[in-house]
C-alpha cells in the first residue's frame, strides 16, 4: 500500500502523462511545416548552380570506412528540406552498405513560389524522394531533387543529419561518383541534370560547407522532443511506484482461533472430540436398616 504522498504523487503522474500524450501528437501534427511563399529565403528562389570542376580522384575516410571519389562538377545548392531519411529505422537498415549515407529531398524556384505546396506529399524511400499530389497542383519535377550526401568530415556529417524538414538550407561542394573500398569498385554515379527521372537521376554530392538559412518549426520541434522525453519520465516514475507497492512488505493479520461449528453442523464421520464437563456427584441414597424389608408394605390387620 502507497502512502499518502505517493499516492499524490501517482495521481499527478498520471495526470501529467495524459498531457503530455496531447501534446506530443499535437507537436507531431505541427513539427516540420512548410514555409509560404512569403517565407522562402531569396537564396532558394533559383536553381542550383553547376560548373565545370578541376579537382581529380581522391581517397576520403568517413565514419572508419574508405571511400574513392571522382567529382564530376561544382555544385551550390539552396533548397527546403521537405523529407530525409535518417531517421533510427532507415539508419540501421542502411548500416553496413555500400551506400550507407544520408539523403536530403529537396525544393526550390518555382515549387516555392507556385503557392501549391502544402498541398504536395513528401516522403523518403530507401534510396529515393517520393511524392504525391492532386490532379491540378502546380509541382516542377525539375525543381526538386534527392541528394545522397558523403560529408566531408564529421562536423559536416552531423550538421548534415541535424536538418529536418522545414529547414532553409545551402550546401557547397561537388558532385561526385564514389564507391566504398572494402565493396570493390561498384561505383554509385551522379545525375548532372535536374530533369531526369527514375533510377540514377540523384544528385551523389560531396558536401563541404553547410548553411542554415532558417530553421523549421522550431518551437514545435523542441515541444515534440521535450514532451517524448518527459513523457517517457513519467511512465518510469509510475512504473517504480508500481514496484515500490508490489514489493514493500505487509503486515500479517493475528492469529485467531479457528471457529468450530456445532456439532450437529459438523460433517458425518468428522465429530469433533469436545471433552464434556464433569457432571455433579449424585446424592448418596439413604443407608438401608438391617432387619427391614426393601419396600414399604401396608401393615397387616
Amino acid at each position: 500500500m502507497l502512502s499518502p504522498s505517493e499516492e499524490k504523487l501517482q495521481r499527478a503522474l498520471r495526470w501529467a502523462s495524459l498531457g503530455l500524450l496531447l501534446l506530443l501528437a499535437l507537436a507531431w501534427w505541427f513539427r516540420g511545416g512548410l514555409p509560404s511563399p512569403a517565407e522562402a529565403q531569396a537564396e532558394l528562389l533559383r536553381p542550383p548552380r553547376q560548373g565545370a570542376t578541376s579537382r581529380k580522384l581522391f581517397l576520403h575516410k568517413l565514419n572508419g570506412y574508405e571511400y574513392m571519389v571522382e567529382p564530376v562538377a561544382e555544385y551550390d545548392c539552396a533548397g527546403l528540406v521537405v523529407s530525409t531519411n535518417y531517421t533510427w529505422r532507415d539508419m540501421f537498415a542502411l548500416a553496413g552498405s555500400p551506400i550507407d549515407t544520408p539523403d536530403l529531398g529537396m525544393v526550390w524556384d518555382m515549387n516555392l513560389q507556385s503557392g501549391d505546396l502544402h498541398k504536395v506529399s513528401f516522403w523518403s524511400g530507401e534510396f529515393t524522394l517520393n511524392f504525391q499530389h492532386a490532379p491540378g497542383v502546380k509541382f516542377y519535377m525539375e525543381n526538386a531533387g534527392n541528394t545522397h550526401v558523403l560529408a566531408a568530415g564529421d562536423d559536416v556529417y552531423s550538421q548534415i543529419t541535424s536538418l529536418r524538414r522545414g529547414d532553409q538550407i545551402r550546401l557547397r561542394g561537388a558532385l561526385v561518383n564514389y564507391y566504398r573500398t572494402d565493396w570493390g569498385p561498384h561505383w554509385r554515379k551522379s545525375s548532372l541534370t535536374r530533369t531526369d527521372t527514375g533510377n540514377g537521376a540523384c544528385e551523389v554530392m560531396f558536401v563541404e560547407h553547410v548553411e542554415v538559412l532558417q530553421r523549421g518549426t522550431p518551437l514545435w520541434y523542441f515541444l515534440y522532443g521535450a514532451a517524448f522525453w518527459l513523457f517517457v519520465l513519467s511512465l518510469a516514475g509510475q512504473a517504480a511506484l508500481f514496484v515500490r507497492w508490489a514489493t514493500r512488505p505487509r503486515p500479517r493479520p493475528a492469529l485467531q482461533e479457528p471457529a468450530v461449528l456445532p456439532q450437529a453442523l459438523q460433517p458425518a464421520g468428522q465429530l469433533r472430540q469436545v471433552p464434556l464437563r464433569p457432571s455433579p456427584p449424585a446424592a448418596p441414597s439413604p443407608a438401608k436398616q438391617a432387619g427391614r424389608n426393601q419396600r414399604e408394605v401396608e401393615p397387616w390387620h
